[in-house]
């Protein structure tokens, strides 16, 4: 069985000099928006709902399935929304 969840949320802040600017155009998430994001979603269509595609960071792989992290650039403050994907197989 497949399924992709959103595993957490984290708010980067205190890393914000290690972090890169949001590249021109790149659009940015209130967090109200992610407030309302629920379980159950995929990328696309989280994606689709924030209007803003994410940018990969890392995937892992395990004998249980996939989890790949995609951030989100924050338009309150400097920094991002990290989100994990699972897919379980």
């Amino acid at each position: 069985m497949r399924a992709a969840i959103i595993l957490c949320i984290a708010c980067a802040g205190p890393v914000v000099l290690a972090q890169k600017p949001p590249q021109h155009g790149a659009p940015n998430v209130p967090p109200r928006v992610l407030a309302s994001l629920q379980h159950g979603l995929t990328q696309k269509q989280v994606e689709d709902l924030l209007k803003a595609r994410g940018n990969h960071q890392f995937t892992a792989v395990t004998s249980n399935g996939t989890a790949r992290c995609v951030s989100f650039y924050r338009n309150d403050v400097f920094g991002h929304y990290h989100l994990v994907f699972l897919k379980i197989v």
